[in-house]
């Protein structure tokens, strides 16, 4: 498995804290940030800051070239980037939302736990 998708799921039910950066609890675009600084990339913040960082491999319709560890962003319909986490592959993510760390599929949004 990818060193970040590892690391993503080491932090598995880490409590979910909004704008929390440590270990005792991650918000979204914390789990990300912590995850990437541990591999010697470090990252803005915010989800939206985080996300010009980076270059385009996949899109909802086209999620081929999508690897394990590779950072995924949510959009609402204006546009805006609401959400991210790591990839495990095409069908599963690991991302911090209310209560804890947890594994989801991107098209449903529903708890894989």
């Amino acid at each position: 498995m990818a060193p970040r998708a590892k690391t993503g799921l080491a932090l598995l039910e880490t409590p979910y804290v909004f704008a929390g950066r440590a270990s005792i609890g991650l918000d979204c675009s914390g789990l990300v940030g912590t995850v990437c600084d541990e591999h010697g990339f470090v990252l803005p913040r915010d989800a939206a800051q985080q996300f010009v960082t980076g270059r385009l491999v996949a899109t909802r319709w086209y999620r081929d070239a999508l690897g394990a560890g590779d950072r995924i962003y949510f959009i609402n319909s204006t546009g805006k980037i609401f959400h991210t986490g790591l990839a495990l592959g095409d069908e599963h993510f690991v991302h911090s939302a209310p209560l804890a760390v947890q594994i989801s599929r991107p098209a449903t949004g529903r708890s894989a736990l």
